[in-house]
C-alpha cells in the first residue's frame, strides 16, 4: 500500500468503526422520507421541491453584488475569524495564480488550484467562503481527518457566513446595496438548496460503487449533520468552533475536531436518531419560515 491507501483506509476506519456511516445512512434517509411526507401534508411544496432538486448548481440567489463587493465582503468576513485565513485569501486573489472561473467550483488540496464562481449575486460569496476553507483545513496536511471532515468545515464555514451576512449593519447593506428581506429569503434559500443536494449523497451511500465514492458521500452527510446543528448556535461560539475545527483538522486530531460540536454521532449513541430528527426539525422551520416569508410578499 502506497501512502495515499493507507491515509484512505484510516478514513474509512474512522466512518465505519467509530460513525457506522452505511447504518447512520439508513436512518437518516428513513427520518427524510418522514419529512418529505410532513412537508406534503402541511405545506403545498411539490413545485418548489422538485425547483430545488432540479437546479444543477446551487440555487440562483436574488442578492445582486459584483465581484469587487464580493471580494470585499469575502475580506472582512475572513478578517473576524482568523486573520491567517484574511491573509492567504488576499494573497490569493490578488494574483489570482491557478484560479479560473466557472459553473465547477472546486478547490484541490494538493495544487491549489481554485475554480470559483461569478454568477453576480451572493452564491458567489458562498462559493469563495466554501472552497477556501478547503484550502484553509488543508495547509498542513490531507490526512483522515480532513478527508472525513472537510465538508464539514466549508459547509459550516457558508453557515458562519449567514451568521455574518445578518449580523451587517444598516450602513453596510446600504454600500452593498443589499435589502435585508431579500437577503434573509438569500439565506434560507441557500441552506435548503444545500439540503437538496446532500440527500442524493445520503441515499447512495449504500449503493457505493467503492469506498472512494462512498467516503465523499458520507463525508456530505456529516456535514449536513454538523453544519445545520452549527447554525443554531450563537455567533461568538461559531467563529470559535471554527478556528479551532480548522486547526485540529489540520492537525489530524480527529476526537478533538468533532467533539468541538457537542454531538455525539458515533454509532454507540443509542441517542442519535433524535439527533437527526433535530436536524430534520431544524430544515422544517427554515422551510416554514421560506414559505411564509413568500406568502406575506404575495399578501402586500
Amino acid at each position: 500500500m502506497n501512502n495515499n491507501d493507507i491515509i484512505n483506509k484510516k478514513r474509512d476506519d474512522i466512518l465505519e468503526f467509530y460513525y457506522d456511516d452505511l447504518s447512520l445512512a439508513n436512518n437518516f434517509s428513513a427520518i427524510i422520507s418522514n419529512f418529505y411526507n410532513e412537508l406534503n401534508n402541511n405545506i403545498n411544496v411539490n413545485n418548489i421541491t422538485q425547483e430545488y432538486i432540479s437546479k444543477k448548481e446551487m440555487y440562483p440567489l436574488k442578492t445582486k453584488l459584483n465581484f469587487n463587493d464580493t471580494i470585499e465582503i469575502a475580506t472582512n468576513f475572513f478578517n473576524e475569524i482568523n486573520v491567517d485565513f484574511t491573509n492567504y485569501f488576499k494573497m490569493r486573489m490578488h494574483d489570482q495564480n491557478n484560479i479560473t472561473f466557472g459553473d465547477n467550483p472546486k478547490a484541490n488540496a494538493d495544487t491549489r488550484k481554485l475554480e470559483l464562481t461569478k454568477y453576480g449575486d451572493l452564491r458567489d460569496l458562498y462559493t469563495i467562503s466554501h472552497e477556501f476553507t478547503h484550502l484553509f483545513d488543508s495547509k498542513n496536511n490531507n490526512l483522515e481527518t480532513r478527508r472525513v471532515l472537510t465538508e464539514t468545515c466549508a459547509q459550516s464555514m457558508e453557515r458562519l457566513l449567514d451568521s455574518y451576512l445578518l449580523n451587517l449593519t444598516d450602513e453596510q447593506l446600504l454600500k452593498y446595496n443589499i435589502d435585508k428581506k431579500i437577503l434573509q429569503e438569500d439565506i434560507l434559500n441557500r441552506r435548503i438548496s444545500t439540503f437538496f443536494k446532500r440527500i442524493n449523497s445520503i441515499y447512495s451511500i449504500n449503493n457505493y460503487r467503492n469506498f472512494n465514492e462512498k467516503a465523499i458521500d458520507s463525508g456530505y452527510m456529516l456535514a449536513q449533520i454538523y453544519s445545520t446543528n452549527f447554525s443554531t448556535l450563537p455567533y461568538s461560539q461559531q467563529k470559535d468552533i471554527i478556528n479551532n475545527l480548522i486547526h485540529n483538522v489540520n492537525c489530524n486530531n480527529f476526537e478533538n475536531a468533532v467533539n468541538l460540536f457537542k454531538l455525539d454521532l458515533s454509532k454507540n449513541n443509542n441517542n442519535r436518531n433524535n439527533i437527526l430528527q433535530n436536524i430534520i426539525e431544524n430544515i422544517y422551520n427554515d422551510y416554514e419560515l421560506k414559505i411564509q416569508l413568500e406568502e406575506n410578499k404575495i399578501l402586500k
